[in-house]
């Protein structure tokens, strides 16, 4: 005996979002409680099961790839001799979207690009503690009181910081990597600025015509920086030999000592000036009494491409899902998905037109016209007639 209008309203989290809502005086949403089939319910689903988990993943790959990436390329150096700078835009410009029913603010970043999901969460305060819920599966996350804030979820990747204002039955969607492909970007225009060279170089000891002096067969590896803590050096680190007391003396750098016995040793060793770069080196072979190393500052980086193949190799590396996965293997898992739901759409469509065939054939049988006989009974009646 009653009536409503049958509207669109925007999601009470997102605007942009549209629902089917009911109205009776005020406007309820019967999107996920009644629109089940037909073309309507269909698209529904669609935008659920499939275009918001692909928009997730895809967006995980980006927001990973641009954090790994950045990482390694300030580890490097470009044609001008300066330490590379983000070569995508930074995780500040990707961060999460963040929507609320509630006049607080609450802001999400990401603290560890290998750590996120591919699921939104829901934060809800009941008006003494907010309880983050990972939507996929609906688990709880965490349950804290206010003065938790800003509070870093490490299992998920994210850093939440939440402003006064909230009441109870407040509420706020967070989408980490919703928006992830559609907001990276290339911040290097300047092939130059590229940063495919390593900052440091080592070598053996020379003389002023760039012979080398050393008498050993005692090697030094090309080393790789960790960090850009004190670069460019302010001097270079020189390794001198003492055969007396298997000792290579530190001059620059950290200085001290770093032992060394040929005798046993002779394969490589593996030393780490944590705080010059993290650089890490090693030694090997039978040095001399006096055969020296030095680390310095790499002040031609022509020809030098050490860090443009730690770049490369990064596609090889699992940086996403908690070390679970690289760029293309969750890509590839996406592709997978969005496959294998796309084809079991298709089943469930075949099977759906076979059994509306069922039943159409069915209901014919018992109360459709059937053309032979109704032609059959027109000649009956033509010649009654006659």
């Amino acid at each position: 005996g009653n009536t409503s209008k049958l509207s669109v309203v925007g999601n009470p989290y997102d605007v942009t979002r549209f629902e089917v809502a009911l109205s009776a005086g005020s406007f309820t949403s019967i999107t996920s409680d009644y629109i089940t089939g037909g073309v309507l319910g269909g698209s529904l689903d669609f935008r659920k099961d499939m275009l918001d988990p692909a928009q997730n993943a895809l967006g995980r790959v980006a927001i990973g790839l641009a954090a790994t990436f950045n990482d390694q390329h300030q580890l490097g150096q470009d044609l001008k001799g300066v330490l590379g700078q983000d070569f995508f835009n930074a995780l500040d410009s990707l961060s999460p979207r963040v929507f609320s029913t509630s006049a607080a603010t609450l802001t999400a970043s990401v603290s560890d690009a290998n750590a996120l999901t591919t699921s939104d969460y829901r934060l809800d305060f009941d008006g003494a503690n907010y309880t983050l819920i990972r939507l996929t599966d609906n688990a709880i996350i965490s349950s804290v009181a206010f003065g938790a804030f800003p509070q870093t979820i490490a299992s998920e990747g994210l850093t939440l910081t939440l402003g006064a204002g909230a009441v109870a039955g407040d509420s706020f969607l967070i989408q980490p990597t919703r928006a992830g492909a559609k907001d990276i970007a290339v911040l290097t225009a300047d092939p130059t600025r590229i940063a495919l060279a390593a900052p440091l170089r080592t070598n053996e000891a020379v003389n002023v015509n760039g012979q080398p002096t050393n008498l050993g067969t005692g090697r030094i590896s090309t080393g790789t920086v960790t960090n850009t803590t004190a670069l460019p050096l302010a001097g270079p680190i020189t390794l001198t030999f003492d055969s007396a007391t298997n000792l290579f003396n530190v001059v620059g750098g950290p200085g001290g000592s770093i032992a060394y016995n040929p005798a046993t040793e002779s394969a490589g060793k593996s030393f780490t000036f944590a705080g010059f770069g993290g650089v890490t080196f090693s030694l090997s072979g039978i040095p001399a009494d006096g055969d020296s190393f030095t680390i310095a500052n790499n002040t031609n980086g022509v020809s030098d491409n050490r860090n443009g193949l730690q770049l490369a190799d990064l596609r090889n590396q699992a940086r996403l899902g908690n070390g679970s996965a690289t760029y293309e293997g969750a890509y590839g898992q996406l592709i997978a998905d969005v496959g294998s739901t796309t084809r079991r759409v298709e089943i469930s469509a075949d099977a759906q037109r076979s059994l509306l065939n069922n039943v159409t054939e069915a209901r014919d049988s018992v109360s459709a016209v059937n053309l032979d006989e109704e032609a059959a009974n027109l000649m009956r009646y033509q010649q009654a007639y006659e």
